[in-house]
């Protein structure tokens, strides 16, 4: 690892005076060869502190000899020892990723309730395979939400890496290897979960193959990412001891595994954004009730959006010094990517649970949401919907059976009955 924190500030460093002794003696003795060697060359007078802990020359000096001289270790420690002597502030943005975990994911345990609500108690069916793969990804982003919580902003993520002991400084590497590969099966989880539920309202042929297709190139990507997050460092633990620089091993380019990851995540949200917009053209609909359906496809766009945002914090990711401070944007983002990405998979359900408790919201695709999202298993149940023509009442049913009679089982009967009202008056012959 590059000392980077070496942005040294000494203070009172007149060799001469008793408290600048004995601030040369709690550096360690590489640094302190260096600030003795750096007050020397400098314009500020020895005893004046606010020059010497103001001088952009001096810490760059610093910085090349102590990255020279010292370990990662003895550099760290002297870039604490100079941050409290100079008064500098300590930054922290840990508070800030246990908001966004807690909220994020108490939101998306939300969505993933309605959904199983939905189906239990108004479609009134067993879990179906999409339903599983959300709630594999439910339990997941739970287990990283505690990991960031406890494991990642407890030992000091979003704060500066030499304000940190070194057991906090391996506890931090240590959890973010473990949040690495959850994030991918997370992300994964939930691409599969949305193309299972695809596979169950596109009944064509040509795109149900498309879509198998998708969920198997889903699963290469997602095992292949775990795999690499997993052992990209040779041995495993070289990932959260080689910050010292004094253990052997070596790592794969983890900016190269960064970007790769996320720009086919980026085009696998477009392609699984694409299929539904794609097939909505062959659908008898009115234009109104084609806009509605894919307003409420869209809203995937938003993971496809916060993917974005997270490649920006990739730009400069493992090549850092200061990694408990710089990791932090990337864990940020992926956490909030995973989270949104299943409360939009949920979406449906949600949309649906609202439709019951409020019908006027959901009055002009009703029919086609029940379509969509699902139908009662046991039993038949059916809805009447009064027509604007006098005398006629349409019956939606929903039937489980219908695909015993050669009917799609995601799909809709409509009854039409008549009523013939007669205002003719009989006469006796």
């Amino acid at each position: 690892m590059t000392p980077m924190l070496m942005a040294l500030l000494p203070l009172r460093m007149a060799l001469a005076e008793p408290p600048t002794q004995q601030a040369l003696d709690a550096f360690p003795i590489c640094v302190s060869d260096c600030i003795t060697a750096g007050i020397l060359e400098q314009s500020c007078d020895a005893a004046d502190l606010q020059c010497i802990c103001a001088s952009d020359t001096l810490r760059a000096y610093l910085g090349a000899c102590v990255g020279v001289s010292c370990t990662p270790a003895e550099a760290l420690s002297a870039r604490n020892i100079t941050t409290a002597l100079c008064h500098s502030s300590a930054r922290s943005r840990s508070g800030q990723l246990v908001v966004v975990a807690s909220t994020m994911t108490g939101l998306a345990v939300a969505f993933a309730t309605a959904r199983l609500v939905c189906r239990q108690w108004v479609v009134g069916s067993s879990l179906w395979l999409d339903d599983w793969l959300a709630l594999g990804a439910t339990g997941t982003i739970i287990a990283s939400a505690f990991i960031n919580i406890y494991g990642l902003a407890g030992h000091g993520l979003g704060r500066d890496i030499w304000t940190l002991s070194a057991g906090e400084i391996t506890a931090v590497l240590r959890y973010f290897h473990t949040i690495a590969w959850l994030y991918f099966l997370d992300t994964a989880l939930v691409k599969l979960s949305v193309i299972v539920f695809y596979l169950r309202i596109f009944p064509t042929v040509a795109v149900q193959r498309l879509l198998w297709g998708t969920f198997a190139v889903t699963c290469i990507w997602g095992a292949t990412f775990i795999f690499v997050a997993v052992f990209q460092c040779r041995p495993i633990d070289h990932f959260w001891k080689h910050w010292d620089g004094m253990h052997q091993g070596s790592c794969v380019d983890a900016n190269a595994v960064a970007w790769a990851s996320a720009a086919t995540n980026i085009a696998l949200d477009l392609w699984l954004l694409a299929v539904p917009l794609w097939q909505l053209r062959t659908l008898q609909l009115h234009r109104k009730k084609k806009i509605g359906v894919a307003l409420m496809f869209c809203v995937g766009i938003f993971v496809t959006v916060v993917s974005a945002l997270r490649l920006q914090s990739l730009v400069t990711f493992a090549k850092t010094s200061n990694m408990t401070w710089d990791y932090y944007p990337a864990c940020l983002w992926s956490t909030t990517e995973v989270t949104v990405g299943l409360m939009c998979a949920c979406f449906p359900a949600v949309r649906q649970l609202l439709v019951k408790g409020f019908p006027r919201l959901g009055e002009s695709v009703r029919t086609k949401t029940n379509g969509l999202y699902g139908h009662r298993r046991h039993g038949s149940t059916s809805k009447a919907v009064h027509s604007n023509q006098p005398g006629t009442r349409t019956t939606i049913i929903v039937d489980p059976e219908a695909h015993h009679q050669g009917v799609n089982e995601s799909g809709i009967m409509v009854e039409r009955t008549y009523h013939v009202l007669s205002n003719r008056t009989s006469t006796a012959p």
